[in-house]
């Protein structure tokens, strides 16, 4: 499996997840998010033991009752309370 530094999330990935995180819930994630979500993907990546974004994103568009969606919600905005 591959470390933290190994993962790079590229534009179009990261515009995908903000994407599919708005039309669920109205929130989107800008380019200053780009660490934090980076970040929280590759820990679910790994807890899911898969080796490419791709397999995530598609999770996160076929999971029916969006509770992925809600623990990156929740992680990431008491992520940003933590750094504000």
């Amino acid at each position: 499996m591959k470390n933290d530094s190994a993962y790079h999330l590229r534009l179009s990935e990261f515009r995908r997840f903000s994407e599919i995180v708005f039309n669920r819930t109205g929130q989107r994630f800008d380019m200053k998010r780009y660490d934090e979500v980076r970040l929280f993907i590759a820990d679910r990546m790994r807890i899911f033991r898969m080796t490419a974004y791709e397999q995530y994103l598609q999770y996160l568009e076929e999971e029916e009752r969006g509770r992925e969606i809600e623990l990156a919600i929740e992680r990431l905005s008491r992520d940003r309370v933590a750094v504000a």
